[in-house]
Formats: structure tokens, sequence, C-alpha cells
């Protein structure tokens, strides 16, 4: 691979709600094709996140660093937050992402999102992941 190519990299919705893009696999998996996308449930974000009150119109984004070789994504103001692997992420700071890692756009029980991000390897089958704080998937 050379230093200019984008790592492949997906992400699976693990929680209710509704996920659109124009890179969608099917109706819970949307690869990232760009160097920068922007989550939220705005209609103009990248990957919209429809029908949930806790995700912000513009949540957060995930970026490539072609230098780097990695993504990282960073809260981008949202009103409920952005945890990376139950942790908080700060605002406007980004964070690196691995392989598996689930970000929560605010809280899923109260109408957040759970993503879990792959780089490189996504599972071939859904039924192969699941979350243990959504018991989907």
């Amino acid at each position: 691979m050379s230093e200019q190519e984008q790592r492949y990299a997906e992400l699976v919705l693990l929680s209710e709600g509704q996920i659109k893009s124009p890179h969608m696999l099917d109706e819970h998996r949307v690869v990232l094709r760009h160097p920068e996308i922007i989550i939220g449930r705005d209609p103009d974000a990248d990957v919209v996140l429809a029908g949930l009150k806790q995700v912000s119109r513009y949540h957060c984004v995930i970026r490539y660093d072609v230098d780097q070789g990695e993504y990282a994504v960073k809260n981008s103001g949202s009103t409920f937050g952005t945890r990376l692997n139950n942790l908080p992420i700060e605002m406007g700071k980004y964070i690196p992402l691995g392989d598996g890692d689930e970000i929560e756009l605010g809280t899923v029980l109260d109408g957040g999102a759970l993503l879990r991000f792959y780089v490189d390897n996504p599972p071939d089958n859904l039924n192969d992941t699941h979350s243990d704080r959504t018991g989907r998937l």
C-alpha cells in the first residue's frame, strides 16, 4: 500500500436507529471513502443517523491522516457528548481509532447511537459482531 492510499474502514451501527450514506454496504454498515467524514442527524452529514434524539446535527468527525496512516475521531461540540470505548472525547480533540473501537454518540439507552469502527479487516458477517451495551447484533 502506498503512503497516499487511504486504508479501508467501515462503521457498523450497533444500536437502534437508521443509518444513511451514499457509501452504505447494507442497512447497518457504511464504508469510509473520504479523508473526512461528518456524522450526525443533519441530512447534509456524510453519515446520517436519523431519528435519534441524542445525536447532534453535526455530532462528530472521523478523519484519515495520510501521513500517519491512521483514523481518528473528534467530538464536534455535540450536546450529549461522544465517547470512545466508554471514555468521553474532549471537544475538538482528535483521538486515534483502532480496529473494533466503539464510538457512542449521546447515550444509547436515551436515544443515542453506538457505532463500531473496523479498519482493514471488517467482519464478513454481522452476526460475528455484537455489543454488550446494546444486546443488538
